[in-house]
């Protein structure tokens, strides 16, 4: 929506406005190919700053580094909690970036989530089930790995698998919540739950 990119364009550094994207919707950004290998950083000091005042200025946030509660917890949304108990987390995985390189042979994989030992045990869930990961969002068909990587009530799996392929595109559990800093979609996390497809 229209007041969204307006809020982004304004907290950013970028030297136009919605009428100017709207005339060449693309903008050439002068960017180092390697991101700070000057080591002089963007902040006021040109150091790493564990006390950014830009942070404050710009976005309304804490200056320091702090523990937040994820949107989708067991105290702000027991309701939720209640019937997905389980925290997802993705990442990126090592050997793609993003969903590039998923249809080279050497690097397909079954789309797979981790599972901590205790929370499969109580689902009956074993080494290499194939489980149905779920809110009312959507869902996804994975295979399980137990392992201790993870901690009880948290789960997770790497982003780039796609719904055409695994139908394991995560995005359909994500919900549309907008993140505090940079105004973009919060894809961190969400609550879910798991059961073993029969």
């Amino acid at each position: 929506n229209l007041s969204t990119i307006e809020k982004i364009i304004s907290s950013s550094n970028l030297n136009t406005d919605v009428d100017e994207l709207k005339e060449k919707p693309y903008l050439h950004l002068n960017y180092q190919e390697i991101a700070f290998s000057d080591f002089k950083f963007n902040t006021p000091t040109r150091k790493i700053e564990f006390f950014s005042q830009r942070m404050r200025d710009r976005w309304g946030e804490d200056p320091l580094p702090a523990y937040s509660e994820p949107v989708e917890n067991k105290y702000s949304s027991p309701n939720i909690y209640n019937k997905y108990p389980l925290s997802l987390i993705s990442s990126h995985a090592y050997n793609k970036m993003n969903s590039q390189f998923s249809d080279i042979s050497i690097l397909k994989e079954e789309p797979f989530v981790w599972i901590n030992p205790h929370d499969a045990v109580k689902r009956g869930i074993n080494e290499n089930d194939r489980v149905k990961v779920y809110n009312e969002r959507g869902s996804l068909i994975l295979k399980a790995i137990l392992t201790e990587k993870v901690i009880p009530g948290l789960v997770h799996t790497y982003f780039g698998w796609w719904g055409g392929v695994h139908q394991a595109n995560i995005n359909k559990l994500i919900g549309d919540y907008v993140s505090d800093i940079g105004y973009g979609t919060a894809f961190q996390n969400c609550l879910v739950e798991i059961k073993k497809v029969k």
